[in-house]
């Protein structure tokens, strides 16, 4: 039983106000603090500056009210805020207000469970397939809106793509620099590259000067030939959004040629409207999940549940 939910803001690690959100079960107090993007999708849920009032004075009351239980309602306890809010895109109470609410449902609902949170994480989900740990990415060169240079694409990052285990990963990346071949690791490492194009797409154009002094503008199929250059010079993995949210044209064309992994972030926003559309357009064949981009845990387990029904088929 919920005896109390508080909220409160918080900065996140670019200094903007974010929302930490306080539940109290008989179990104990458990605390979850919402993610907040530089670099975010036209369709993403609206997050709201004021929400920490709207999660104390509005989900709050309503949630403890309802007698839900967080071992066993995690679904119901998602649907409330959302039924409140009343819009798709949770633009009344803002995706960041009922995402606090969530993540700390979830992790209260972890402890009365008697669970570890990724085990409580699975159970909803409903996954039957073993444990796998995902093969962490680090980012080694910022671009776009994030930091004030010139370079257009958003994130370069290394991929230890043959690390045998989570610990060995970064060792990995951590050797790479001039050593990288004594070191051994010319085989292990790999690149993705996430340009995150909504950013500079403009008048049907792709500018890639966009912070420079002079741009740069680049058609769509330019782009591609760009993108396949680099696929031709370098080990590149991935690409996640290397066209525009709404450029769902180049998205299917180049995905016809593309060998490796196309990611959509911006184009998904962990959505299942748009990873339905985008495998009825065979647009990209993975999809970043991200719970802020949703607003809830059940409908970002949702969005990866679809997701991974279509792997095999079209995408």
């Amino acid at each position: 039983m919920i005896k109390s939910i508080k909220a409160a803001q918080r900065l996140g690690s670019r200094g903007n106000p974010t929302v930490q959100v306080e539940l109290t079960i008989n179990q104990g107090t458990f605390r979850a603090i919402v993610p907040s993007g530089a670099s975010t999708g036209a369709n993403e849920a609206v997050e709201l500056r004021d929400a920490t009032q709207l999660s104390t004075n509005i989900i709050a009351p309503a949630l403890i009210k309802s007698g839900l239980q967080v071992d066993t309602d995690q679904a119901k306890i998602d649907e409330l805020p959302n039924a409140l809010d009343g819009t798709k895109n949770k633009a009344n109470l803002g995706a960041n207000a009922i995402l606090g609410v969530s993540m700390a449902c979830a992790r209260a609902g972890a402890a009365a469970s008697g669970l570890r949170l990724y085990e409580y994480l699975r159970r909803e989900s409903g996954a039957k397939t073993p444990y796998v740990l995902p093969v962490p990415f680090f980012n080694v060169l910022n671009g776009g809106v994030h930091p004030e240079n010139k370079t257009a694409f958003q994130e370069t990052m290394i991929a230890p793509v043959a690390a045998t285990s989570i610990a060995e990963a970064p060792r990995v990346t951590i050797g790479i620099g001039d050593e990288i071949l004594d070191a051994g690791y010319e085989r292990k490492v790999k690149f993705a590259i996430d340009p995150a194009s909504s950013e500079f797409f403009k008048d049907r154009a792709y500018d890639i000067g966009f912070k420079d002094d002079k741009s740069n503008r680049q058609s769509a199929k330019q782009l591609m030939d760009i993108y396949h250059s680099l696929l031709t010079k370098y080990p590149i993995v991935l690409l996640e959004d290397p066209f525009a949210e709404d450029d769902w044209a180049s998205w299917t064309e180049f995905r016809k040629n593309c060998p490796i992994e196309l990611v959509g972030d911006d184009l998904l926003v962990t959505n299942t409207i748009y990873v339905q559309e985008a495998h009825v357009k065979t647009a990209c064949d993975s999809m970043l999940l991200k719970i802020n981009q949703i607003g809830t845990i059940s409908e970002a387990l949702k969005a990866a549940n679809l997701a991974l029904g279509m792997v095999g088929a079209n995408t």
